[in-house]
């Protein structure tokens, strides 16, 4: 990774007159994980999880990954219902920090997360934002 750069992804939300929770975490594997990549050659997943956000209706969910280890190639895929609409996980030596977005729609009011199905094992810094229309 480029010492003291960051990757910055854009996104426009239509509609969204509201930024109405946000929730980030810095994700780290468990201690099975960490083992398990430093004992088992070949060994590598690890699944981050994000903080919550909460909604009081039908909103538009955003969620950014941003990887942290000198890992050049590597996957981030999200549950739940989220789809990625923008990746940068092949990178080029120092050339970025690995990013990856993913959006879902929701109909109602709750309470959501995402988890990221990542390889190598890795932390990662997780962003989750709600967006709903202004009332």
């Amino acid at each position: 990774m480029a010492t003291g750069e960051i990757t910055a992804p854009f996104i426009e939300i239509r509609n969204a007159g509201v930024l109405q929770d946000v929730a980030s975490n810095y994700a780290v594997p468990g201690i099975m994980a960490r083992l398990g990549r430093k004992l088992v050659q070949g060994w590598s997943g690890a699944e981050l999880t994000s903080g919550s956000v909460t909604t009081t209706g039908p909103a538009t969910l955003v969620a950014v990954w941003w990887g942290d280890a000198y890992v050049y190639r590597m996957t981030a895929v999200p549950d739940n219902g989220f789809k990625v609409i923008e990746r940068f996980l092949e990178l080029p030596p120092n050339s970025g920090v690995q990013c990856a977005v993913a959006v879902r729609q929701v109909d109602r009011a709750g309470t959501w997360r995402v988890s990221w199905a990542g390889t190598p094992a890795q932390g990662a810094i997780l962003w989750l934002f709600a967006f709903q229309a202004s009332h």
